[in-house]
């Protein structure tokens, strides 16, 4: 899987699926990613997600990526900051979202803070093209990281969301 600049754009890092490998029930979903065989489970709660990722390759590369300029189409993402703690294990931060509502106003900030279960110590932010590897914080458009993670068992990512503040993302 690896992590490199091409994976810091959606081009880079998407990858296609068969739709039999999907599963689509109310709170849960489960799809398997065909370019590394990577089983993805999402579930989320109303201020929360947590994510599951199983490789089949226990000696892949790995990492988690946190694109924070991609949006949906028509909107866009005016500013943002990453933040990784200490041995990459949280990784938080806001965006400002402008959507079809939120745009009018000047945007929606959005705080995140996302705990990973088997992140191994290594990460590299970006902002823009430039890699910043082993970066603790990177601010303004074009913002992401990407935290390497264990592959041998799989790996689980609880996700707080808040409008109000990080602690409250947190506490979520």
């Amino acid at each position: 899987v690896g992590f490199d600049g091409s994976k810091t754009k959606e081009d880079g890092y998407r990858s296609s699926f068969a739709k039999p490998s999907e599963t689509a029930t109310p709170g849960y979903y489960r799809v398997t990613l065909d370019q590394h065989k990577i089983d993805v489970e999402l579930t989320a709660s109303k201020h929360a997600a947590f994510h599951r990722y199983t490789y089949a390759n226990h000696d892949a590369d790995a990492y988690v990526l946190f694109d924070l300029a991609h949006a949906l189409i028509s909107c866009s993402v005016a500013d943002s900051q990453i933040d990784v703690a200490p041995g990459g294990a949280e990784v938080s931060g806001w965006l400002v979202y402008n959507g079809a509502l939120s745009g009018r106003s000047g945007g929606a900030k959005l705080y995140f803070s996302a705990q990973i279960d088997g992140a191994t110590g290594d990460w590299t932010l970006w902002q823009g093209d430039k890699l910043l590897p082993g970066a603790s914080q990177v601010a303004g458009a074009g913002t992401g990281g990407a935290v390497r993670v264990k592959t041998d068992v799989p790996v689980q990512v609880r996700i707080g969301l808040s409008y109000v503040d990080l602690q409250g993302a947190r506490h979520n």
